[in-house]
């Protein structure tokens, strides 16, 4: 079983109760916690495009990079509230706009 590094943040840093590799080279895990995570990678680590869900119906669906969610995104809170944009090192970044 792969195990993330601690340095990659909250998401990824935690033990992985099930981590895998699909023949269509989709990462999958599960962590102890129920947080999930299906989609792109980079030597195990959420990198590229992926699908990342929590306990409680928290989703969320966008761009990985090192294990963060980074780049746009949709995260979606079990109300339905909907928060739409670019987020910065695993954070929302409301209105902002990345340097071109």
């Amino acid at each position: 079983m792969l195990t993330a590094k601690k340095h990659l943040g909250a998401e990824f840093g935690k033990m992985n109760i099930e981590k895998s590799i699909c023949p269509n080279n989709l990462l999958h895990t599960l962590n102890k916690n129920g947080e999930r995570y299906i989609g792109e990678h980079e030597g195990g680590i959420p990198n590229g495009e992926g699908r990342q869900t929590w306990p409680g119906g928290y989703t969320y669906v966008g761009s990985f990079k090192g294990g963060l969610r980074h780049g746009w995104g949709v995260y979606t809170h079990p109300s339905g509230k909907r928060q739409i944009g670019y987020f910065f090192k695993g954070k929302f970044r409301k209105n902002w706009k990345p340097n071109k």
